[in-house]
This record gives C-alpha cells, structure tokens and sequence, in this order.
C-alpha cells in the first residue's frame, strides 16, 4: 500500500524564494565570519537543481545574489568561505560581470582586503581557490582593496563595488 492511498488529496508544496534575495558574507570587527542571507537553508532533492526555483530571469537585475555561469545558475555564499580561509585575507566580496561574449554568461570578479600589512599577490589567491573549489567557481580576477564598502546596515554596497572594478578597467 501506498501512502498516497491512505491520504488521497494531498496538497504538494514548492518553495519559491524571491528573487531579490542578498548573499552576502562579510569578516566584522571580531574576527568571526558572518553570513548573511534573506533565503534559508532549504533542502530540495539532488535531482532538482536549485536555481530552477529561484534564479530564472536573474539576469535582468544589476545586483545579482548570484552568478550565471553559461545556462546554470549557482549558489556561491559557501564558496567565499575558501578565500577567507586564507590568513592574509581578511574580507571579500565577489560580483558577477558579464563576459564580451553575451552567450558565455558571467566572470567572477573577487574583491579582497589583506589583513595587516601582508603581502597577499593575485597569483597567490588563484593558487589558494585553484586547490579548493571547482573550475567554474574560481575568480577570473581579483582586485585588492582597503576595505569592503558596507552600509549601515551591514550589506555589501555591490554599486561601489561595481564602480571600483569600472576605474580599474580603465
């Protein structure tokens, strides 16, 4: 017998999370890494990927919670936890840009603060993630800034961000 058999007019429920989520993780004064994020910890079965739920049509918004790799959407707030894994890295952002190629999907860009006066270089970050998480998931670029532009309320300003990676372009 079939549990659907006892209870005939079971109501089946999905989770959509909004699409104007924030992921963010930032390093406070206390050492201790922070997470901060409006979409919970929710389990979905390995069989359905998560960003068919929640990152459709992400792609028409400028601060994206998320990167849109080719035609996968992924999930990266864990991920940033290998860069600050790091002890000359004490904060790090990471945006989405898009690629010349508009069919490529988006370049991960990481914005890091070395801690104290050390001497951290970009081939050193990229050797470090190389070892730690797959291929799609590394920075193409990293850029070394004083501090993480926050608001007051502790999110990642991702507009100074975006402007910072502008005036090093040039």
């Amino acid at each position: 017998m079939h549990w659907r058999d006892i209870v005939p007019c079971l109501p089946i429920f999905f989770f959509f999370p909004p699409q104007t989520m924030t992921l963010a993780m930032a390093i406070d004064s206390h050492e201790t890494t922070v997470f901060r994020s409006k979409l919970p910890d929710i389990s979905i079965s390995n069989n359905i990927p998560l960003h068919r739920y929640c990152f459709e049509n992400i792609s028409e918004f400028n601060d994206k919670p998320c990167l849109i790799t080719g035609s996968n959407g992924r999930i990266y707030s864990y991920n940033e936890t290998h860069l600050l894994c790091h002890k000359t890295a004490a904060g790090l952002s990471k945006l989405g840009v898009k690629k010349d190629d508009p069919s490529a999907g988006e370049a991960v860009v990481a914005f890091v603060v070395r801690s104290g006066g050390a001497e951290l270089t970009e081939d050193e970050v990229k050797e470090f993630v190389a070892k730690q998480v797959e291929v799609y998931k590394r920075p193409h670029k990293i850029l070394f800034i004083e501090a993480i532009p926050v608001s007051p309320t502790g999110k990642i300003l991702r507009k100074e961000l975006r402007a910072k990676l502008a005036s090093s372009s040039v």
